[in-house]
């Protein structure tokens, strides 16, 4: 009894990526595969037995298409056994503090992505991928079992980004009889044909691999006789005893898989201490990452308001004697050569992309200045280096995290207090592995040095001179009265 490829041969699966609202969507990717149980369930006097999921390597996949926020119909889908699912690196151009995000919202280019507010703090973007069955013979009713599994795709960066709970689902494909009768002849002489078929009538997603079998709720007689009718005048059969209300009822229902994407946030600030500190002078500071996997294209917006470059960011800087460096160079690094975009609802905010990062970007701050860029996925490593001149120069880390030393693999190690290495007039400090929002104060300090013990004024060499050529002459007098005595 083969299935009908009817309306019933796809289902939908979510694919949910937890976005922070001060981060953008990054470019990452997922992989997902079908596979089957190695073995069938047997049923019971309660459960439905359970059959392995038949030719899984037919199944057709497709990315459902979006249009204005809403998902469109996807076409027939590719035949195999996995399908890729790719983010781009995208800014939400809505405010996402607004609790209403309606169909309006769309994101910078065409991603096949839907945006929905989420829980407080965050919003999701949203992918939803098909499953075709219509190429899979079935050739008796009953459940058949697939296990969906989600890994990273290997052509994408998932830094920061871990799954929720399990990776893998248990998708049950419910396999119905759909036998009907066609009738032909007339005046009484009828001459009934019978039609198997079976059919798809439904699919449960679970999370997890889900090793029980769906326990009945109905019951129907076996060989139950056909005695629905058809306005034609044709008749269906029964379901031959097949429950397809029942349910794995211990484990937990699922419309697909969701991944959290965690990111942190980077404030230095400058502050200059000391009588001979010019505290209208430049400093460059240079932030850089060592982490391969930060993709390119990522981009990294400064939090307007939690940064004091108005000035800069806005317009052309104007650096004092004091600073060794030109108008245009500071301008064009602290605006990043006008790389602005929408961030936030807010229009022209300056960001920096990953390819930046990695190389190392430049920020020129003066006395209690101080600049925050969002948006850093977890887990990277990266340094911040000043060059502090003929300053001598102080960190404070008084952030979230404080600390460094640990790495992806091992988190936990991330316990040693951040502190300022020098080489020459360069301080640096390093983070290994980034694990919540940190904040760094650097203090150059330049003390000029007052004289101490007696103090002459201008005045005394003089008195002092008189005093002398005084003396001198009364002694002269003196003597001359006693030769001539």
């Amino acid at each position: 009894m083969p299935a009908t490829p009817a309306s019933d041969s796809t289902t939908e699966i979510k694919k949910v990526l937890v976005v922070p609202d001060d981060a953008t969507i990054p470019d990452c990717g997922f992989t997902f595969t079908a596979s089957v149980p190695q073995e069938d369930i047997a049923g019971t006097a309660t459960t439905l037995p359970v059959k392995k999921g038949l030719t899984h390597g037919k199944i057709k996949w497709s990315v459902v298409p979006v249009t204005n926020n809403t998902f469109g119909t996807a076409s027939s889908g590719t035949v195999g056994a996995s399908l890729n699912v790719p983010y781009a690196a995208n800014v939400v151009t809505s405010s996402l503090v607004d609790t209403d995000i309606g169909a309006t919202t769309t994101v910078e280019t065409a991603d096949n992505v839907v945006i929905m507010k989420g829980e407080t703090g965050n919003y999701y973007a949203v992918k939803e991928f098909q499953l075709d069955f219509s190429d899979i013979v079935f050739t008796e009713p009953g459940v058949y079992r697939y296990i969906l599994t989600e890994t990273d795709q290997t052509d994408k960066s998932n830094v920061g980004i871990t799954v929720e709970g399990e990776d893998t689902r248990t998708l049950d494909v419910y396999v119905e009889d759909a036998s009907y009768y066609t009738r032909t002849g007339e005046d009484g002489n009828y001459t009934y044909e019978l039609h198997p078929t079976l059919r798809i009538s439904k699919y449960i997603l679970y999370t997890g691999t889900v090793t029980d079998a769906p326990e009945k709720k109905e019951t129907a007689s076996a060989g139950e006789t056909p005695t629905e009718k058809f306005e034609d005048g044709s008749t269906r059969t029964g379901e031959y005893g097949f429950d397809n209300t029942a349910e794995a009822v211990s484990a937990s229902k699922s419309v697909g898989f969701k991944n959290i994407y965690d990111t942190n946030s980077i404030r230095i600030e400058k502050q200059v201490t000391g009588n001979q500190g010019s505290r209208d002078q430049y400093f460059k500071f240079t932030l850089k990452s060592a982490t391969t996997d930060i993709p390119d294209e990522a981009m990294f917006f400064i939090n307007t308001a939690q940064t004091s470059l108005s000035t800069t960011l806005a317009g052309t800087a104007v650096p004092n004697d004091s600073t060794k460096y030109t108008s245009d160079v500071i301008t064009a690094a602290n605006t990043n050569s006008d790389k602005k975009g929408t961030y936030k609802g807010v229009a022209d905010v300056t960001y920096f992309t990953g390819a930046q990062l990695k190389a190392g970007f430049d920020i020129y701050l003066q006395h209690d200045q101080y600049i925050t860029i969002e948006g850093l996925p977890k887990g990277i490593e990266y340094t911040v280096s000043e060059d502090f001149e003929d300053y001598t120069a102080e960190l404070a880390s008084t952030g979230v995290d404080k600390t460094t030393g640990g790495s992806v693999a091992s988190p936990d190690e991330d316990t040693t207090d951040m502190s300022l290495s020098t080489a020459g007039s360069v301080g640096t400090t390093e983070d290994t592995y980034m694990q919540g929002d940190a904040e760094l104060v650097f203090t150059n300090k330049k003390q000029g040095v007052i004289p101490t013990g007696i103090v002459l004024s201008a005045a005394a060499p003089v008195v002092i001179g008189v005093s002398v050529i005084g003396g001198i002459v009364y002694l002269s007098l003196r003597r001359r009265r006693e030769d001539e005595e």
